[in-house]
């Protein structure tokens, strides 16, 4: 009466496709950076034309407000890609390209010190 102790195979991890991983992870680290220099464009163009043009243009106020804050989380979003992209993927992205990428994230950081200090 005896049992055989069955023996059980450790289940081995689902492998994962490194190469599909970091090219995602890179697009969507240039895609927010791409949205994060837009947002930060038309937010200054926005702000711009309040304090030159036409003060009293509420409706642009507001919408450089609401694009200020959207880079804001973008960029931080862009900055923690950036370190992802940078530990996952092999052949690290050229020099040229962190720099542009960091100062476009970093440029919405500066904006809305430049707005609360102005105000």
């Amino acid at each position: 009466m005896s049992k055989k102790k069955e023996k059980h195979r450790p289940r081995s991890r689902p492998e994962v496709d490194t190469a599909k991983t970091s090219e995602m992870a890179t697009m969507a680290w240039m895609l927010t950076t791409l949205t994060t220099f837009v947002c930060v464009a038309i937010m200054a163009g926005s702000r711009a034309y309040v304090i030159w043009v036409d003060p009293e243009a509420a409706s642009l106020a507001i919408l450089s407000g609401l694009l200020l804050f959207a880079s804001l989380v973008l960029g931080v979003l862009a900055l923690g890609l950036e370190l992802v992209v940078l530990r996952i993927r092999k052949p690290a992205p050229p020099r040229p390209v962190l720099f542009g990428s960091t100062v476009i994230a970093l440029l919405p950081m500066v904006a809305a010190l430049i707005v609360f200090l102005r105000q």
